[in-house]
């Protein structure tokens, strides 16, 4: 596409054939002088562009290129990889105002017979959507067609399977067993700083010693390996929530603290060293492998390493930690997430609740209703 961005002055260019045209403070103004509609000083310039002649596809790459400038890497290449596999080749060089509602409506059903699951499937159909939206925006088309298509509804066989795939956690005792069978200190702790903090993965390998300050972690910061910037790149944290003080009981931060002195002895040691790999942070599949080995040799129940963050979160509120002070743990950016996730505990609290308050009132009531009442 002919509009760029000039990472370097803050601004947008536009190349037209062997012109460039410079200084626009907005995406949408250098688009609306690439159609023929204003310059940098008003004036009309080249022939507008005929809107008819647009297809699906420029809008598509137009999409592509505002989603690398203002989402993270993986969201755009996950974006990316969508459209070119399972929209592009559908629609191939369709005009974007030949599109009705029956050809949006044909391209779901399309969708709905691919084997993927629902949710994977609805996302498909949320890319094609933001194109149309993306054409509404810029005015490349007047109503958006793809406003008839609903979301896929997920089938009984798919609610059941997922059931089945729910997060698993370990109890403390299940967690004694498995750390005892790691040998490596630095996986060791790694291990430990998980489940007794709820970190994402990416928030734990991405931690210096900066970040420590004795009693409590700054998670300000993430580590992402779907990069284009190589093996692994530092980013901001997933949500602006998600940015946060976590603090550590005492027993966790006696053992970071002996852990940081060994560091420390290495002449090399700088703050800025990560916490868990020293000058490189360690990569998830070393990670992975230690905890695999260790779940054999202890013979507990396999769980993946997001479920140590699940296995904290379903410890708390099963002591009866108030759920807003967990979702604050967590970084949710929204509470409902957490209620949304950890549903079937809090039910399981609301059962153990009504069998303490039958057992509380069961005497009081009884004798109650063994008392004759008294007419007013």
């Amino acid at each position: 596409m002919s509009v760029h961005k000039d990472t370097k002055r803050g601004t947008w260019y536009v190349k037209f054939q062997n012109k460039t045209k410079r200084g626009f403070t907005k995406k949408s103004d250098a688009i609306a002088y690439e159609k023929g509609i204003l310059s940098a000083d008003g004036d009309l310039h080249e022939p507008k562009k005929d809107e008819s002649s647009v297809s699906f596809k420029e809008i598509a790459d137009m999409y592509l290129e505002e989603c690398k400038n203002n989402t993270q890497y993986g969201t755009y290449n996950k974006n990316k990889t969508i459209l070119e596999k399972y929209v592009l080749p559908i629609v191939k060089d369709a005009k974007i105002v030949d599109f009705d509602k029956t050809k949006c409506l044909e391209f779901k059903n399309h969708v709905i017979s691919l084997h993927f699951s629902s949710a994977y499937k609805n996302y498909i159909l949320s890319i094609y959507k933001a194109i149309f939206k993306y054409g509404c925006k810029y005015d490349f088309i007047g109503l958006d067609p793809s406003r008839v298509i609903g979301k896929i509804k997920k089938p009984y066989r798919e609610k059941v399977e997922q059931k089945e795939k729910e997060m698993h956690i370990w109890s403390v005792d299940e967690f004694t067993k498995f750390i005892k069978m790691e040998d490596d200190t630095t996986f060791r702790i790694l291990f430990i700083v998980l489940y007794f903090s709820g970190l994402r993965i990416g928030e734990a390998v991405s931690l210096q010693w900066k970040d420590y300050d004795g009693k409590s972690l700054s998670i300000n910061k993430s580590l992402t390996r779907k990069t284009k910037a190589g093996s692994y790149e530092i980013k901001e944290p997933k949500s602006v929530s998600s940015n946060r003080i976590v603090p550590l009981n005492e027993s966790v931060n006696s053992i970071l603290h002996s852990y940081k002195q060994q560091i420390m002895e290495d002449p090399m040691y700088s703050d800025s060293w990560f916490m868990f790999g020293g000058n490189r942070p360690l990569a998830e599949n070393t990670i992975s492998r230690h905890k695999e080995r260790a779940i054999k040799k202890a013979n507990v129940k396999r769980i993946r390493l997001h479920d140590f963050r699940h296995s904290h979160a379903s410890n708390l509120i099963a002591d009866g930690v108030n759920i807003v002070a967990v979702s604050k743990r967590l970084g949710h950016r929204d509470i409902s997430i957490t209620l949304n996730t950890y549903t079937h505990l809090l039910e399981k609290n609301n059962e153990e609740l009504l069998t303490k308050l039958e057992d509380s009132s069961k005497n009081l009531l009884t004798n109650l209703l063994t008392e004759p009442f008294h007419k007013v």
